[in-house]
């Protein structure tokens, strides 16, 4: 099988590092060498926040109806590379090559489900205090968003997190998990070489401990969207508080399950079982 390289994408364009180092990505099956991808630091992190700062003040002044255009087309553009991006995943994941391609399938829906939402972006109008007066609600996008994907559905849970957030009219910086990066970043280089501004969705692969913090402290960033640990999470919430970042926190799922007394159990005890085990628990 083919090698699998991938470099930082920032501002439209594939670029190593500034270390130029790179990582290697091995397949958890047979531990044979799946490719490499660029250890990006402090410096690319910046670099990219950078360039969203600078698409977000054009892709903001999108109408919906072009932010929805535009999503559709990234998701053709997935679907597009299907089979050749499953077969990447199932190989730096592990997971079944059907599930891989259910996983691809999904993404390129979820670009396609909140390209409809971007029509849907709506104010309000609030009761008046005055009768000369009018008080509108209007929504505004928050600014970047760092989209920190985690190694279970590393594909499905960057695009849950980039789809929404371009929709809005927010730009983005991905950070792929370091363990399966690779298809998750180029499932984010094809929605931001589709048909979007330069800048508007960044790539950077590298440790946590370096990227992760840099994204998470940098003022550039204005929301922060996460899925991981608790213990993680508590972390995410105390750096994001100087700025008074904007968080979402996907932490530490064990799959509660509700019974009701009138339910089916043998169907419940097997959905459970099914939820709990499957794609590694």
């Amino acid at each position: 099988m083919n090698r699998v390289d991938v470099q930082l994408f920032i501002d439209g364009e594939w670029m190593p590092s500034e270390s130029r180092e790179t990582f290697e990505v091995i397949n958890p099956v047979n531990s044979e060498l799946v490719g490499t991808a660029a250890k990006g630091g402090r410096v690319d992190a910046q670099r990219a926040l950078e360039a969203a700062s600078k698409a977000f003040v054009s892709w903001r002044r999108t109408t919906g109806d072009e932010r929805a255009r535009r999503l559709k087309r990234a998701a053709k553009a997935i679907l597009a590379r299907r089979d050749e991006l499953a077969e990447i995943l199932t190989r730096e994941h592990g997971k079944p090559l059907a599930d891989a391609r259910k996983e691809i399938t999904g993404a390129a829906a979820t670009f396609e489900y909140y390209g409809e939402e971007a029509r849907r972006i709506a104010g309000d109008i609030a009761p008046p205090k005055s009768a000369t007066a009018r008080s509108l609600v209007v929504r505004q996008p928050v600014g970047v968003v760092a989209a920190i994907a985690p190694w279970n559905y590393p594909v499905s849970l960057m695009a849950w997190k980039v789809g929404p957030a371009l929709a809005a009219g927010c730009t983005v910086v991905v950070k792929p998990p370091k363990n399966a990066p690779l298809a998750a970043t180029k499932v984010a280089a094809s929605v931001g070489e589709s048909d979007l501004p330069d800048g508007a969705v960044n790539v950077v692969t590298g440790p946590s401990s370096v990227v992760g913090e840099e994204l998470v402290s940098n003022p550039i960033t204005r929301m922060v969207a996460f899925t991981g640990s608790t213990e993680t999470g508590r972390h995410l919430m105390r750096a994001a508080a100087d700025d008074l970042k904007k968080l979402i926190l996907e932490l530490g799922g064990h799959t509660p399950l509700v019974v009701f007394k009138d339910a089916d159990l043998e169907r419940a005890v097997a959905d459970g079982v099914k939820r709990s085990f499957r794609n590694m628990g």
